[in-house]
This record gives C-alpha cells, structure tokens and sequence, in this order.
C-alpha cells in the first residue's frame, strides 16, 4: 500500500472516526506534535489536513484574543466615565472600612499573643 492509499483511507468519511485519536485537533500543541511525528516517519504528507486545521486555529485563537481585549479596552473605558462620579464618596467609605478592619486584625492578633504566652 502506497502512500496516497493510505492517505486516502485516512481522508474517507467512513473510517474518518476511526482514526480520530492519531490525528489530534484538541490543542494547538498536541496538533503540532502529531505534525512532527508524523513528518519525522516519513508521513508527512497524511498531515496536510491538520497543518490546514492548525493554521486556522492559530488564526481563529488570535481573533478572539483581539476581540476579547477591545471588549476589556470597551468595558474599562465605561467603568472609568461611572467610577468617576462615584469616587469622591466611595473613598471615604472604603477608609473607613479599611481602618475598621486593621484595627480588628490587630485586636485579634494581640489577643492570639496573650493567649499563647498563658498556655505556656
């Protein structure tokens, strides 16, 4: 069997499912690593789908990191117009707050020190 009937066994629909496993697609790297064994048994040429799957997939990760940094770039922007009106009276709250709770720790923290020394 030669090398173009084996890849056309590889490619037919009904055996496709078959030798899903040998042809990875789940990740970008396993796809990569699939390519270089293949290529590295003189096989190269069963991976001409998957080096087509692994050029879109890189394509398609790069969009959608595009899009999700203009959504962040988008999201901050509205976050910075309605932060702006509120700071003035959520700082001296979030002072307030935050005195109040180092106050607490260190109670607690002088208490666990009395208590240590006692038991010993």
């Amino acid at each position: 069997m030669g090398l173009d009937k084996l890849n056309e066994r590889f490619s037919d629909p009904n055996q496709r499912e078959n030798f899903m496993g040998m042809f990875c697609r789940d990740n970008p790297k396993n796809t990569r690593f699939c390519i270089n064994f293949f290529t590295s048994i003189g096989l190269g040429a069963l991976t001409e789908e998957l080096r087509e799957f692994l050029q879109n997939a890189e394509r398609m990760v790069e969009e959608a990191l595009r899009k999700r940094q203009l959504e962040e770039m988008e999201s901050d922007s509205d976050e910075n117009s309605s932060d702006s009106s509120s700071d003035s009276s959520g700082s001296e709250s979030e002072s307030a707050s935050s005195n109040e709770n180092r106050s607490q720790s260190e109670n607690s923290s002088r208490n666990s020190k009395s208590s240590v020394t006692e038991s010993c």
